[in-house]
């Protein structure tokens, strides 16, 4: 992660007013920080009035196909939304396959041995 990335994260969680044990939203806003692009369309992505996701935003946006394996994942990270992870994961690159890893293991608190860890200690490994 650099730190691009680390600040557009911050500023999604700020935003939604994201709590530490969130691992849904915290996931979900990890892929959509991964780059500018998708951060410049997060509004469109995820109502952060009524903090829900916008599906219709895959008829109002002209992602691309590696963008909507991001979102699809993010979505179904964040609840449960159908997606096939096969065809996410194949339309991801190499940077996007680590991104997208590192979102589950964020969604599943696999970050440390500590469940009760904030997610922010994260930033301390990079």
């Amino acid at each position: 992660m650099n730190k691009n990335h680390k600040d557009r994260f911050m500023t999604l969680l700020a935003l939604d007013n994201t709590s530490d044990t969130d691992r849904e939203r915290q996931a979900l806003f990890w892929l959509l920080s991964s780059h500018t692009d998708l951060y410049n369309k997060a509004k469109a992505i995820y109502d952060f009035e009524n903090n829900m996701i916008r599906t219709e935003c895959f008829d109002e946006i002209d992602f691309t196909s590696s963008q909507q394996a991001m979102v699809k994942l993010g979505f179904s990270l964040y609840n449960s939304y159908n997606v096939n992870v096969a065809d996410c994961f194949y339309m991801l690159d190499d940077h996007n396959f680590e991104v997208a890893m590192q979102s589950i293991r964020i969604r599943y608190n696999k970050l440390d041995d500590d469940p009760y860890l904030p997610l922010k200690r994260l930033f301390n490994a990079w």
